[in-house]
């Protein structure tokens, strides 16, 4: 039998059954039960309420007025209220303790260890090629896939796949990556005996200089679309499309041009809100590179068991329903960029990314403009963006961190509703100071 989860928080350790505070809300409020729980301001995990920003007390019942609210992440919580709905009780996991106790394999494969060999009945890899055949952002046709731990994992899997492949005797291969980049791509200076370094400066690649441009796209943080800006022969490129869903941008057509040994990364999290289950995959049409990027997740270990089931599940079930959490995704991203432009637009003091021009989305056939994950703000009258937006309240995070000046500052627009009304609220406040 499987324990089930409850749906009230358990009372605080000395307590009685009751617990303290106010009594949990009727499952049938807004939100869902496991939101109901909590006040409808934070979700039930593992017997106890997590709180939303700028609430507390144990049903997080507590409007805390003099916060912080935290918008320096990329979590995406904005899907809780999708995967909160009773509908979506289909794609709960539950593992008998006896299920695959033993290391290794991926899910539909057979054979031990932990390499992570290829195998066409990985169910895993099937998902994730219907995923990407359903909204057309990426054909996977003649692609290798490799799954790990995170996209994160496979940043640092990608450097080392394609360092190792230059020949002997060539210097260190150059990593490099247009401003404003995502920060995790100077990882590259992290590793002291490494065949890279992180440079600044634009490289020049040859066959004894090679180099490896990072391409994020839309891009983190300021949601413009990239291409590609090094290239001939030493020159690889990892194309990041984390942020390349129907949610975030409109989806152009299946045409993505990749070189012989170049990867594209993908990530679970921005597509479905998964992020704890930690999977992401890369797709390299160069089989040299695939073996080299399984090697580099099964040295660490592998991608683990349950964390693939989860994936399946959620893939499996938005599957028969037309991938529906785009669109409840979309809706949200849209609603909240209306929000911003009229809180913003225009002020003397903050000045908003210009987003690209709204365009045919392949996936639903209408026109569609850019809603990114995130806000990229220039401080037009601070030095220090990221101090200004903390003196009011908003944990963000400084343009340094993504090769940017310090009038610049990165907000994530990625939290739940509850969340997000607050974050709203101070921005506008802002603004109006300015007048």
């Amino acid at each position: 039998a499987v324990a089930a989860l409850s749906l009230r928080p358990a009372a605080p350790a000395g307590d009685s059954a009751a617990g303290p505070g106010p009594a949990a809300p009727a499952p049938a409020a807004a939100g869902g039960a496991p939101r109901a729980a909590c006040s409808g301001h934070g979700l039930l995990e593992d017997g106890r309420c997590r709180c939303d920003d700028c609430y507390g007390g144990f049903y997080c019942e507590q409007d805390v007025g003099n916060c912080t609210v935290m918008a320096d992440s990329g979590t995406p919580y904005l899907f809780e209220d999708f995967w909160v709905r009773p509908e979506h009780a289909a794609a709960a996991v539950a593992i008998p303790p006896h299920y695959h106790i033993g290391y290794g394999s991926s899910v539909g494969c057979s054979g031990g260890g932990i390499s992570g060999a290829a195998c066409d009945s990985d169910q895993l890899v099937q998902a994730i090629r219907r995923v990407h055949r359903a909204v057309g952002n990426f054909d996977t046709e003649g692609f290798e896939v490799v799954v790990g731990v995170g996209s994160t994992q496979l940043i640092s899997g990608a450097l080392w796949a394609l360092a190792l492949g230059e020949p002997a005797g060539a210097a260190p291969t150059s990593v490099w990556a247009q401003a404003p980049y995502y920060s995790g791509y100077s990882v590259a200076q992290w590793w002291g005996s490494a065949p890279f370094r992180w440079t600044e400066a634009e490289p020049q690649p040859s066959p004894e200089t090679p180099a490896v441009e990072f391409v994020t796209s839309p891009n983190n943080p300021d949601g413009a679309l990239r291409r590609a800006k090094v290239s001939g022969e030493g020159a690889a490129t990892v194309f990041d499309f984390a942020y390349y869903w129907p949610h975030f941008t409109a989806i152009h057509d299946r045409s993505i041009e990749l070189g012989p040994s170049d990867v594209a990364l993908f990530t679970l999290s921005k597509s479905t809100g998964h992020a704890s289950s930690r999977i992401g995959w890369a797709l390299t049409r160069s089989r040299a590179v695939a073996d080299k990027l399984r090697q580099f997740v099964g040295a660490a270990g592998g991608v683990p068991r349950e964390n693939q089931l989860r994936a399946i599940a959620v893939l499996d079930h938005l599957d028969g329903r037309s991938y529906d959490n785009f669109e409840f995704a979309r809706r949200v991203m849209v609603q909240r960029w209306a929000e911003l432009q009229g809180a913003l637009h225009g002020n003397a003091c903050y000045a908003m990314q210009e987003l690209e021009p709204a365009e045919r989305d392949a996936w639903s056939g209408a026109e569609k403009a850019p809603t990114p994950a995130y806000l990229w703000m220039e401080c037009l009258r601070a030095e220090d963006c990221l101090a200004e937006l903390q003196a009011h309240g908003i944990a963000g995070r400084g343009g340094p961190k993504f090769g940017a000046p310090e009038r610049f500052a990165r907000v994530e627009l990625l939290m739940n509703a509850s969340t997000f009304s607050k974050l709203l609220l101070r921005l506008r406040q802002m603004a109006a100071a300015c007048e």
